[in-house]
């Protein structure tokens, strides 16, 4: 075989192999650190949408916003900014399942979904610390989410 045509074997399969289309990366759009990779999911589990459709449906006059944190309705007032930060530190990074609210989004109660993933003790204290700002805090297991009618006669 001579150089030029070996020259050129070289130079076609290079072409082949730069122009060969690159396989999609299955991670392709998701940011990666180190080893972690980020994914979207749904804001909402199943129970978790049951009830909140069943919240809209026995309060169609009402706000309900899922999923938010305590820092957004809750503030502390007292003699020392020391203070006022420690409690705060306690609470705000705390998250309500519900929180139903008026037009002018005044907080009318905080409504939970409890699964198993929730402990009795941690659940108290967060029930204090919604009853210490004057907000009630209802309840549900997950096992046994009220319906509309029954949402209409328990929140009102």
């Amino acid at each position: 075989m001579s150089a030029a045509l070996v020259i050129v074997l070289i130079a076609v399969i290079a072409v082949f192999v730069v122009a060969k289309p690159k396989k999609k990366n299955a991670n392709a759009g998701i940011a990666q650190i180190g080893e972690s990779s980020l994914y979207a999911k749904r804001p909402l589990s199943d129970p978790e949408q049951t009830l909140y459709w069943n919240l809209l449906s026995a309060f169609p006059d009402k706000l309900v916003l899922p999923q938010v944190s305590f820092s957004r309705f809750l503030y502390t007032k007292g003699e020392s900014k020391k203070a006022n930060f420690s409690k705060f530190a306690k609470v705000r990074q705390k998250v309500a399942d519900y929180v139903l609210c008026d037009k002018a989004f005044n907080v009318l109660g905080v409504i939970e979904l409890d699964d198993r993933s929730h402990e009795q003790e941690r659940d108290n204290q967060r029930d204090e610390y919604l009853k210490e700002a004057g907000i009630r805090v209802y309840r549900f297991s997950v096992r046994s989410i009220p319906g509309a009618e029954e949402l209409q006669k328990l929140l009102t």
